[in-house]
């Protein structure tokens, strides 16, 4: 079922109110288990997706005349978060959508991209943020991750750049603290064994996070004691830390 037709038409028996029966453990691992009846009728589904060039659809649908007294200027072409706000049940016709399931959702809402400002609060304020996450996996080797509001806000650029939005932000920090990663362990096992107190500092700043030419930089440094936190900062473009409360260790 390539064109995902069949999928649809299951989901529209769905919408529609149907009684599903639902796996009480698991699905795929346990097919003949016990499993619980429900009737969908009356529940309010709320559906969304990615849509890749949708926007190309509503700007075909909504295009000017290109010659003449009428033709649209460079800065008349609405942006791809504007052409989103106008789409309407055709658009979703024309990318591929069933007109029966479509016309299930009688409200249509568009959203706009994240900004480098959202981006960076998603990478540290929710209670699971990637910032909180990396930093515990750090502490688990008595090391400390520091990063700088300017490289947090790098990461973040290159994020919406890529266009890959929220969803790229881990895969960024991936490939910056992939080596610190590897390296941090056996450092800490050598400063143990030698009697060393200095303790290791994974840094980045924005020069750390992204080059000149705007691509992504070497990645993360590793610090050492107080006076690797005296040179981080004093290479930082903005000394206020952005560090969750859990990541400092003793």
């Amino acid at each position: 079922d390539v064109s995902g037709e069949g999928v649809q038409q299951a989901l529209l028996k769905m919408i529609e109110g149907t009684v599903v029966n639902v796996p009480d453990k698991g699905g795929r691992k346990t097919p003949r288990g016990e499993t619980i009846a429900m009737n969908t009728r009356d529940i309010l589904f709320i559906c969304g997706g990615a849509f890749v060039n949708l926007a190309d659809a509503v700007a075909e649908r909504t295009a000017r005349t290109s010659i003449g007294f009428g033709a649209a200027s460079a800065s008349d072409i609405p942006k791809k978060d504007d052409l989103l706000r106008r789409v309407e049940a055709e658009d979703l016709v024309r990318f591929g959508l069933i007109p029966e399931f479509v016309g299930r959702f009688p409200v249509h809402c568009g959203l706009a991209e994240l900004t480098v400002d959202e981006l960076v609060l998603s990478l540290t304020k929710p209670r699971n943020a990637l910032l909180k996450q990396y930093s515990a996996l750090f502490a688990m080797n008595d090391a400390r991750l520091c990063m700088s509001r300017g490289a947090l806000r790098s990461v973040a650029k290159l994020a919406k750049s890529k266009g890959t939005g929220a969803r790229g932000l881990r895969s960024l920090l991936e490939r910056l603290l992939n080596d610190a990663m590897f390296e941090v362990p056996t450092l800490a096992r050598e400063a143990k064994s030698s009697g060393s107190h200095d303790q290791i500092i994974v840094a980045l700043t924005a020069a750390d996070v992204m080059d000149e030419q705007g691509n992504v930089g070497h990645g993360a440094r590793i610090l050492r004691g107080d006076r690797g936190v005296s040179q981080f900062l004093a290479e930082s473009e903005d000394e206020d830390m952005e560090e969750p409360p859990q990541a400092a260790t003793a």
